[in-house]
């Protein structure tokens, strides 16, 4: 049975999070055994690192793992650039209707009928109707 470890690197005290670094990082044979020469747990994990490397359906299981986090990464990414375009979109109608209701306000004010209001702003009847029963409440 392979057991397979997960380090967090913030968890792990400063002055031995490098070595981990270097290992996760390492670009050659002669790289990692470098590092394995400096501690026996490096050892092991370069040991592991060799056999899941090697092993072609734990090599899939790992990439399938990697890929559900990106897969995750990029669903939160687009759902976050989804929710900000619908947040314009719902603010750009927001003002707009304000600016309306403004406008019909004013011309009200003015002694505009409801029929020009309406004609001038294009604001529907039954909502000129309660702006202005709420300006006059």
């Amino acid at each position: 049975m392979l057991k397979v470890v997960y380090v967090e690197l913030q968890k792990v005290p400063e002055e031995r999070a490098d070595i981990w670094s270097r290992l996760l990082t390492a670009a050659s044979e002669d790289d990692l055994k470098e590092l394995e020469a400096g501690a026996p747990l490096i050892q092991k994990a370069v040991g592991i690192m060799k056999i899941v490397s090697e092993d072609d359906e734990l090599r899939f299981i790992e990439t399938m793992k990697r890929k559900a986090v990106m897969d995750e990464y990029s669903r939160r990414a687009s759902a976050l650039s989804e929710g900000i375009a619908k947040g314009k979109v719902e603010g750009k109608v927001e003002g707009r209707e304000e600016t309306q209701q403004e406008i019909a306000l004013k011309l009200a004010e003015q002694g505009f009928s409801s029929e020009q209001i309406i004609s001038l702003t294009g604001i529907d009847a039954n909502k000129l109707a309660e702006i202005s029963q709420n300006r006059e409440v």
